[in-house]
């Protein structure tokens, strides 16, 4: 008698002709994308490729117009985040989705909390969350608010939190934005953990570097349209560049020729307790400054002690060589010092307001009359 073997699905995850428009914006269109069990699969493009889109219409955040969608070889329509989790879609955002005032075990089962009626097993939730905790290696209070954690740490919790719902696919949206180098090295191994237990991995990042050391296949998207896929092996950052821009990356960066002039501003002896120490540079004229660091390391601290968004200690600074003294931010801007802050939804924006009041505010002044009232037409020539 014959015995019917059971063959493990070719691909955990497909995405087969997948369009999708906003309006009169083509976002995606006809994009195929297919990834195996255990296989890492980067994804990337330019900012407005239709990268995130396209993960948002397999988590169930977006709705696709057109296209199928197969996990394990089996159609299905996910249409709700729910469904997507249902189907063994996880998803960790640049921006986690974590509740902060809540406990590291609270956030990793808030989805099924309401599950098993109105009494919670506080002591089989911790230990539970514990146990998804350590087998990624690392070692968390369950009972330590999320809040209180390193973003590393949360980003832990983020994927326990996928895990407990027996992910299939996981898609990691540029997860290491805000990480140092060895808690990326961390990541990568809880990454590879993951593949070795067959979880399909959706990796979105812009760093190559960090692509080409974790990635086994690469797929670029450009204009909402695949424009190359390969085994990792098979390409060279060169022409993963050439595929994301459309041309040669000598081409997009052009050698300059101008001559920075004269020193425009300077900084002397920045300090502040524990953050920064003694630190100083200068610009000038037509040159582009870059300063980096670890996390951590004052980089932020410096720049914001700089447009007194943080209160120095002591420091100097100088425009054309004449010391100058900055108190506040308002003070800052009336200097002609401007500073687009690293995190752009609580220090930069107000997310209530519109664009057009948001690009307005700082210039409220200039746009009202004697009476503080706003002249809108001015407003909206502005």
């Amino acid at each position: 008698m014959l015995k019917l073997v059971q063959m493990e699905p070719t691909y955990r995850f497909e995405l087969l002709n997948i369009s999708k428009s906003f309006g009169g914006i083509q976002a995606l269109q006809d994009v195929t994308l297919k990834g195996k069990p255990g296989e890492i699969h980067a994804l990337v493009g330019e900012n407005g490729a239709g990268k995130s889109t396209l993960v948002k219409i397999l988590s169930g955040a977006c709705r696709k117009n057109s296209g199928t969608i197969k996990i394990d070889g089996v159609e299905v329509d996910i249409n709700t985040p729910l469904n997507g989790r249902k189907s063994g879609i996880g998803i960790i955002y640049q921006e986690f989705s974590l509740v902060p005032e809540l406990s590291v075990s609270e956030n990793i089962f808030l989805h099924t909390l309401h599950e098993k009626g109105s009494l919670i097993k506080w002591r089989e939730m911790n230990a539970k969350a514990e146990e998804l905790i350590d087998n990624l290696g690392f070692k968390i209070n369950p009972r330590d608010k999320v809040s209180d954690l390193s973003i590393a740490n949360q980003q832990v919790v983020e994927i326990a939190k996928a895990l407990s719902e027996n992910v299939k696919v996981l898609i990691l949206d540029e997860p290491t934005a805000v990480l140092a180098p060895n808690e990326t090295t961390l990541l990568f191994e809880i990454i590879r953990k993951l593949k070795q237990r067959g979880v399909s991995i959706i990796y979105i990042s812009h760093r190559l570097e960090e692509v080409f050391d974790i990635a086994d296949t690469i797929t670029v998207i450009k204009d909402g349209k695949i424009s190359g896929s390969s085994p990792a092996s098979g390409i060279t950052k060169d022409e993963v560049i050439r595929l994301m821009i459309g041309r040669k990356l000598d081409v997009f960066y052009p050698k300059r020729d101008k001559i920075p002039g004269k020193e425009i501003f300077r900084a002397e002896n920045l300090f502040i307790k524990g953050k920064v120490n003694n630190v100083g540079f200068s610009v000038r004229e037509g040159e582009v400054l870059g300063i980096t660091g670890l996390v951590g390391s004052g980089r932020t601290e410096a720049v914001r002690a700089i447009f007194s968004a943080d209160k120095k200690e002591r420091g100097s600074l100088y425009f054309d060589d004449e010391e100058i003294r900055i108190d506040t931010p308002a003070e800052a801007v009336r200097a002609g010092i401007g500073l687009v802050p690293e995190d752009r939804k609580t220090q930069g924006l107000i997310l209530s307001l519109s664009i057009k009041e948001n690009i307005s505010i700082t210039t409220l002044q200039n746009l009202s009359n004697r009476l503080g009232i706003i002249i809108v037409q001015k407003k909206r020539e502005t």
